[in-house]
């Protein structure tokens, strides 16, 4: 199958999740709590490390995100991965998380080699007992991840079971079924791919949009509309995220999909879409001769 970069929406909700801030939690942690959601990460900083160095689990994966992010602090990775670590051997699901990240950081956001080392600690955050799924941004994520991980190794069911697994605990999340119409679009599942879509277009979600716009330039999946499906290509194509939709906006101009042929723009989207890093792209631009090929209903 054609595997797809995505940028990780993993965006930091550091106070969300414990609910109420009940007096069972440790005292540090609830300052800190509270002093992040005033925006005073300078403070939740300082309580958090005191709950951590008191051995509270939770305060150690919320000082290790401060670290992470440089909240309240300069960056600093070697510490957010200690105080991860830390809170993850304590069995604390959003630490697991973090030290996830921080894995992936070291090794590449974006390789293989990084999710395979971030995978153990992501499915233990996923499926801790004390995970915090109203942090949609964080577990989705983790979700997603851990299915790519599984596609890099060539367990396409497991991975299937995983991205699943995340749309039903995620069902509006919209960045998810983005994702996941990208993620069904590779694996041929045009049926899939359409559904989830359908829904991220309407939330405007880009990944849902190029998805979408894919499937109704082919036929694939939904009635064939060459013209609606160049539009949201294109729309996708300008913002320039996901980087492929500038390569699959140059053919449709390459092959005259939803638009007349035009191998002046067409190579100016293959160069833009090269310099973003799509591989497709330069392998385009190396063999630019001019000559109009058959038209194509292959998805890119």
């Amino acid at each position: 199958m054609k595997k797809f970069r995505f940028i990780y929406l993993f965006l930091l909700l550091i106070f969300a999740g414990v609910t109420g801030y009940s007096q069972d939690f440790n005292p540090n942690l609830i300052e800190g709590l509270q002093a992040v959601e005033n925006g005073n990460y300078a403070d939740g900083l300082k309580y958090f490390k005191q709950g951590a160095l008191e051995g509270d689990k939770y305060s150690c994966g919320r000082l290790a995100a401060l670290y992470f992010y440089g909240l309240g602090t300069d960056t600093n990775y070697d510490e957010a991965k200690k105080w991860a670590q830390k809170g993850y051997e304590l069995g604390n699901s959003y630490a697991a998380a973090i030290a996830g990240f921080c894995k992936l950081y070291e090794k590449g956001m974006e390789t293989p080699e990084g999710r395979k080392v971030a995978q153990p600690y992501l499915i233990y955050a996923y499926q801790a007992d004390d995970a915090e799924f109203d942090n949609e941004e964080l577990y989705a994520n983790v979700g997603l991840i851990i299915a790519y991980a599984e596609l890099d190794k060539g367990n396409e069911k497991e991975a299937l079971k995983w991205i699943e697994r995340t749309i039903n605990d995620f069902p509006t999340y919209a960045p998810t079924l983005g994702l996941a119409a990208m993620f069904y679009l590779g694996l041929n599942d045009y049926e899939k791919a359409v559904k989830y879509a359908f829904i991220a277009d309407k939330e405007n979600n880009l990944y849902g949009t190029l998805v979408l716009g894919l499937c109704l330039a082919h036929g694939t999946g939904i009635a064939k509309d060459e013209v609606a499906g160049f539009n949201k290509i294109k729309k996708v194509a300008i913002i320039g995220t996901p980087e492929v939709a500038m390569y699959d906006l140059g053919n449709c101009y390459y092959y005259g999909i939803g638009t007349p042929v035009n191998k002046t723009l067409a190579k100016e989207w293959y160069q833009k879409a090269a310099n973003a890093g799509v591989p497709e792209a330069q392998e385009m631009l190396e063999n630019f001769t001019g000559t109009s090929p058959s038209h194509s209903s292959t998805i890119h």
